[in-house]
């Protein structure tokens, strides 16, 4: 299954909102019922039915409260296309630059007091 733009654009809002709960309502209002409903199929997506009939046993239609969560190749497809994300600049660019001119100016500092 080819993954758009948009359907990162979705896994990466289910991704970084997985401590709080996501609903499908929430999804298709914030997003395409059709986009959502393709990535569940193409098991990106995954959820859990809320409806139970009445002998206990889970509906398998999805509800507007059904718990919406990434599937292992979710998470793959969202960690392969955010390699260079805020975390990775700060720790491997912005970081190493501020040890290097801190540094710089220590021993600048020290050698004057020579």
């Amino acid at each position: 299954m080819p993954v758009t733009k948009s359907d990162i654009k979705i896994l990466n809002y289910v991704h970084h909102r997985h401590f709080r709960p996501v609903t499908y309502m929430l999804l298709s209002g914030k997003f395409s019922k059709h986009e959502v409903n393709n990535l569940i199929k193409g098991e990106l997506l995954s959820y859990v039915p809320v409806i139970v009939d009445y002998q206990g046993i889970p509906s398998e239609k999805l509800a507007a409260e059904s718990a919406i969560s990434l599937t292992k190749d979710g998470i793959y497809v969202v960690e392969q296309n955010q390699w260079f994300d805020t975390q990775y600049l700060l720790t491997q660019i912005i970081v190493p630059i501020l040890v290097g001119v801190a540094s710089a100016v220590i021993t600048t500092v020290l050698l004057r007091l020579l």
